[in-house]
């Protein structure tokens, strides 16, 4: 019994993210309501791409919070790499690109996801289903707090 209710406890209550800094979770919550997204699924782009780490630059390339690749912040915002380490930048340029992609392929989480990810929805990679498993679990335990 005690363990139900601890579980419960546990489930229940709100388990902050501590890497995301107040500001930068702020941020991307008002920036993907001015875009029509849903706040949840930015936040959990953002926990699987950095882990909230605006430093973070991976080893093909991509840079920032959201994780853009230079060749993305160039086509699609006319942005240096250096303007996409900058988080207000970095955050608005990913939640404008996923809106982008939103638009593209419609209600399709899944795809829009797969886009992002790996430039289209392409499903037969091994590497994108685990992007978008990771990223529905980090959607459902925020949701789910």
């Amino acid at each position: 019994m005690t363990l139900t209710i601890l579980t419960l406890i546990l489930i229940s209550s709100p388990t902050p993210d501590c890497h995301a800094s107040p500001e930068l979770v702020r941020l991307a919550e008002a920036e993907a309501q001015a875009h029509d997204l849903n706040p949840d699924i930015v936040k959990a782009v953002i926990r699987v791409e950095s882990n909230w780490n605006p430093a973070a630059k991976s080893n093909k390339g991509a840079v920032g919070l959201m994780q853009l690749m230079p060749a993305t912040l160039a086509r699609e915002f006319s942005a240096s790499v250096q303007e996409g380490f900058d988080s207000e930048n970095n955050i608005h340029f990913g939640v404008s690109y996923l809106e982008k992609l939103n638009r593209r392929f419609g209600p399709d989480t899944r795809r829009v996801l797969a886009a992002y990810f790996s430039g289209r929805p392409n499903f037969d990679r091994p590497d994108v289903m685990d992007y978008i498993r990771r990223i529905h679990h980090e959607y459902t335990r925020q949701i789910c707090r």
